[in-house]
């Protein structure tokens, strides 16, 4: 049975005033995400696959930054932002959100529980979150060395 948590999952979008993905902790694994080294992964199999069919997506990566936090960076091309037209947004990856913070905040203010179905929901997702664009947003090349199309348009 999947286990979910409603309540708490809208009361951290309002707090946060942006959506938060969940993935299947199943489909996270099979990204083959590691400790402190980038590698790539395919957008379409993530929650963020809109992104690759609204532009054109040039790389993705992912690295686990922390036993409980990893971060997606998305380059997409986007010409209209010349002559910075390649875009980086980035996401935290909640891989453990009961060491969040503010999860047991987040907990009673949503009138939910720390229960076995909190439990399980946690368990079974990691959890997404947009960050906010930085200096880094707008860039005039490709960071990095190396460049991977994931998805053509």
């Amino acid at each position: 049975m999947t286990a979910d948590a409603p309540r708490f999952r809208a009361f951290w979008e309002h707090v946060d005033g942006r959506s938060v993905l969940t993935m299947s902790r199943s489909d996270w694994s099979g990204l083959s995400v590691r400790m402190g080294q980038p590698v790539r992964i395919d957008v379409d199999r993530t929650p963020m696959a809109q992104v690759a069919k609204q532009a054109h997506v040039v790389r993705a990566l992912a690295e686990q930054r922390s036993g409980a936090t990893a971060q997606i960076a998305i380059i997409r091309y986007d010409e209209k932002d010349a002559p910075t037209p390649y875009n980086q947004d980035k996401y935290t990856v909640w891989l453990d959100v009961l060491r969040h913070p503010s999860v047991n905040h987040m907990i009673s203010a949503a009138s939910t529980e720390l229960n076995q179905n909190f439990v399980d929901f946690a368990a079974q997702n990691v959890f997404i979150i947009k960050q906010d664009p930085s200096r880094d947003h707008w860039l005039p090349s490709i960071p990095g060395s190396a460049t991977t199309v994931v998805r053509t348009t």
